[in-house]
This record gives C-alpha cells, sequence and structure tokens, in this order.
C-alpha cells in the first residue's frame, strides 16, 4: 500500500510539473507522466492499480472542464503503454522504452509533427532510462535492508 501511494503521489507531483512552463526544453515538453508509468507498471501489477495511477494524472492534466478528445487520448495511451510493458517479451528496460515510445507516438497522434514528436520521444527515453535507474536503486536498497533483518 505504501508503494501505492508514493507511486500516486510522484504522479501527481509529475503531472502539475507537466502542466509548467518549467520543462520545456527548446519548444518541446516532454510527457514525464507517460515515462514514470512505463517504469511504475513493474512495480505495480495489479490492473486496478494501475487504472488509478493513470486516471490521478488524468485528472491533474484534465484539458477541459468536460472530457474531451485529448484527454481520452492520453488516457488510452497512458493504459497501452502500461499494456505493452507486460507482453512485450524483452527485459523490463526495454519493455519500458519500447512501450513510451509506442505511448508517445500514441499521444501526438492528434497534433503530429515530425520534429518536436522525435524530439519528445528522445527526451522521454532519457526520462524513461533515469526513473528506471532510480527505482532499481531503491528496490536494491530495500532488498539489502530485507537480508540485513534476516
Amino acid at each position: 500500500m505504501l508503494a501505492f501511494i508514493v507511486s500516486a503521489l510522484a504522479l501527481s507531483g509529475a503531472a502539475f510539473l507537466q502542466t509548467t512552463s518549467v520543462l520545456i526544453i527548446g519548444f518541446v515538453k516532454p510527457n514525464i507522466v507517460l515515462a514514470l508509468l512505463a517504469v511504475l507498471a513493474h512495480e505495480h501489477k495489479s490492473w486496478t492499480e494501475r487504472l488509478f495511477l493513470v486516471l490521478i494524472p488524468a485528472f491533474v492534466l484534465k484539458f477541459s472542464p468536460l472530457i474531451g478528445w485529448p484527454d481520452v487520448i492520453f488516457i488510452v495511451s497512458a493504459l497501452l503503454t502500461l499494456a505493452l510493458v507486460d507482453y512485450l517479451p524483452w527485459r523490463k528496460l526495454l519493455n519500458s522504452l519500447s512501450a513510451t515510445a509506442v505511448g508517445t507516438l500514441a499521444v501526438n497522434l492528434y497534433s503530429f509533427n515530425v520534429t518536436s514528436v522525435s524530439i519528445e520521444l528522445f527526451i522521454n527515453l532519457i526520462l524513461v532510462v533515469f526513473f528506471f535507474v532510480v527505482v532499481e536503486l531503491i528496490n536494491e536498497k530495500k532488498a539489502t535492508k530485507q537480508k540485513g533483518i534476516l
């Protein structure tokens, strides 16, 4: 339960950060939430948890008062990313990178510009590697601590 709460808070923070102009690189804003979801999918196997982890940032990133196409595209793209993380046959990191690439392309179907999508994809993949390393370090530290207790 603690892992879910921490993940939900991290995704909320990422979503709030994504709504600001702090992370605009050039003229592109990376999709931090999608990159983080692709990594957290390895930690949360329950689709109920995953659905809540998608809906929390979707609520923060809400594009209009009513549910519009951008909202639906984000939610579907995030769920597609989570599904691909599970069903791709490679190692965790490669699955997360591939799923993020597909998710980034899916999110940008609404307004596709090759240059900006390529830059966003590159930045998102770097974020996936960063988040993956952080999560692996946390898991390694947790495993070491549990070994010391036993």
